[in-house]
């Protein structure tokens, strides 16, 4: 006979616990996170983020929209440090591109300040700081929740649903 059709999810809890373990250890692994950590940490809050979306009809509402949240905002948080490397990346491309109209706006201090390397960059390092903190902070509250909410009643037919759901979203855009 035909078997029915069938289909295994990993399990939530362990893949989240992992991408925000794995974070963690990013933001600690010096003093300041490089640009490639940076970058990586907000992949994982994002892979967090859509993991636990998963599951999410599921889970309290009350519960679900305070974890995304800080998923969310953990990922914010170190946009400004990702936005800035990203653009004195494309400042550089240009300069190549179109030396003449960087000679004309060599006077330009933002410019100027962007194009210089991080290290000579005039950012508040105490700011910075706090920022990694306040990051590291959201995401080991965040691992704390998840590591204590029961998830192992999950269905997984509704898991693959909402999956089916996204994909569906994706394609339509």
């Amino acid at each position: 006979m035909n078997e029915p059709y069938s289909f295994r999810l990993k399990e939530i809890k362990p893949e989240l616990s992992g991408y925000l373990r794995e974070a963690q250890l990013l933001l600690k692994a010096s003093g300041m996170p490089d640009e490639k950590s940076v970058h990586d940490v907000r992949v994982l809050m994002k892979k967090a983020r859509a993991v636990l979306k998963l599951a999410g009809p599921q889970l309290e509402k009350e519960w679900f929209e305070k974890n995304i949240g800080a998923l969310r905002e953990s990922g914010r948080l170190l946009s400004g440090l990702r936005d800035t490397s990203v653009q004195r990346r494309i400042l550089k491309e240009l300069r190549k591109e179109h030396p003449s109209l960087f000679a004309s706006l060599r006077d330009n201090e933002k410019i100027n300040l962007l194009l210089r390397k991080p290290d000579h960059l005039n950012i508040n390092a105490e700011y910075l700081t706090g920022l990694v903190l306040k990051t590291e902070d959201l995401i080991q509250k965040t691992g704390y929740r998840i590591r204590f909410e029961p998830m192992d009643k999950l269905d997984a037919r509704l898991q693959f649903m909402e999956l089916e759901k996204t994909y569906e979203d994706v394609i339509a855009i």
